[in-house]
C-alpha cells in the first residue's frame, strides 16, 4: 500500500526534473559600438523585461546583468531559448569611463540574439544626477531630535515594559 504514493511521488518528481533540464541556455556574441567604432572596457548592463498585457506601460523584470566590453568591445550574452519570444524586451545602458551613460530601451531580444552590433551613435547621453536621485543623508539635527525624544520619554518615567518606540 505504502509503495503506490512513493512511486507516484517519483513519478511526478521525474516529470518536473525533466522540463527543468529541457531550459536550453545558448550564448551570443554582441560587439558594442559608438560612432562605429568598438567601445572597449565599458560596462552594459542588460536588462531583460517581460511584456504585461494587462499592463502594457509597466513591463515586469526578469532580470538585470552587468557586462563589461573586452579589449575588442564584446559582451558575451547568455540567454534562454524560452525567451526569444516577441513580449520580452531590453534595456540596454552603456555606462563609459567619464561618467557618461546611453540607454536603449525596448530593443527586441531577438535582436540581441542576432548578435552582430550595437551602435550607440543616435542614442543621447543621460546625466548622471538625472537617472540617479542622490540619497538623502540623516542630518546631525534630526539624529539629536531623535535621541532627545528618546531620553525624555524614559525620565518621563515610562519603564522599559512600557516604552512605545512608534510614538
Amino acid at each position: 500500500m505504502t509503495k503506490r504514493p512513493l512511486g507516484i511521488i517519483a513519478a511526478v518528481l521525474a516529470i518536473i526534473w525533466s522540463s527543468a533540464a529541457l531550459a536550453v541556455y545558448q550564448e551570443t556574441s554582441v560587439t558594442v559600438t559608438d560612432k562605429g567604432t568598438p567601445v572597449p572596457e565599458q560596462t552594459v548592463t542588460l536588462t531583460v523585461k517581460e511584456k504585461d498585457p494587462q499592463r502594457p506601460q509597466k513591463p515586469k523584470i526578469k532580470r538585470v546583468v552587468k557586462h563589461k566590453t573586452n579589449h575588442d568591445g564584446k559582451i558575451v550574452v547568455k540567454y534562454d531559448d524560452k525567451e526569444n519570444r516577441p513580449d520580452i524586451i531590453v534595456d540596454i545602458e552603456l555606462r563609459t569611463s567619464d561618467g557618461g551613460t546611453r540607454v536603449m530601451r525596448d530593443v527586441a531580444i531577438a535582436t540581441l540574439i542576432a548578435g552582430g552590433a550595437l551602435d550607440f551613435t543616435n542614442v543621447p547621453a543621460t546625466s548622471e544626477t538625472a537617472s540617479q536621485p542622490r540619497p538623502r543623508q540623516p542630518t546631525a539635527s534630526a539624529a539629536a531630535d531623535s535621541w532627545e525624544r528618546a531620553t525624555t520619554r524614559h525620565r518621563a518615567g515610562s519603564s522599559a515594559r512600557n516604552w512605545e518606540p512608534w510614538r
